[in-house]
């Protein structure tokens, strides 16, 4: 988040380590807390997701799922590199 100084947008990041929930991870910018895929499965409701769990297909139809069926954005990396 830092390399690509989107540090000030980023509201929340996606991490099962139970020892992240909660926390904030070490980004510039106003204070993303970190949030278990359940929690977002739960209660993530608004902004724009950017896929980064690469190699894990199942968890991110869950969570692209999830998104869609609020009205957020899903940003997936991997369609620029294929462009």
């Amino acid at each position: 988040m830092n390399y690509l100084g989107i540090g000030d947008f980023v509201d929340f990041m996606i991490d099962d380590d139970p020892g992240k929930s909660g926390k904030y991870p070490p980004i510039s910018g106003p204070g993303a807390r970190i949030m278990t895929t359940q929690q977002f499965l739960e209660s993530g409701d608004g902004g724009t997701v950017i896929l980064t769990g690469f190699g894990y297909p199942g968890w991110t139809k869950k969570v692209v799922e999830r998104a869609t069926s609020t009205g957020m954005t899903v940003v997936d990396p991997k369609s620029f590199a294929e462009s």
